[in-house]
């Protein structure tokens, strides 16, 4: 017996092998386009920081902020994606 999990996040229920197959195929090609995005705001937001002459201990945790926020949305990116392709079933 296939065991099958609820996603609260309005999917419906489906196979976990299913879902974590289709997040394989899913997930690198967000990440990839999202690293893009980063490095061009992590590069112009250094530039701006060292023209205001912040400190580094600020810069780094702007950065780490940035990123975070930029690997969060890829989470939330990545299921979202995944929900539409089985909201049909």
């Amino acid at each position: 017996m296939k065991e099958s999990i609820w996603r609260q996040s309005g999917c419906s229920l489906f196979d976990r092998n299913e879902y974590y197959g289709q997040g394989g195929y899913t997930a690198p090609d967000i990440y990839i386009s999202l690293g893009k995005y980063l490095i061009v705001v992590e590069v112009i937001i250094s530039v701006i920081l060292l023209l205001l002459r912040i400190s580094v201990e600020y810069s780094i945790v702007i950065g780490a902020c940035i990123g975070g926020a930029f690997l969060l949305y890829g989470f939330y990116h990545t299921d979202k994606k995944i929900c539409e392709k089985f909201a049909d079933k």
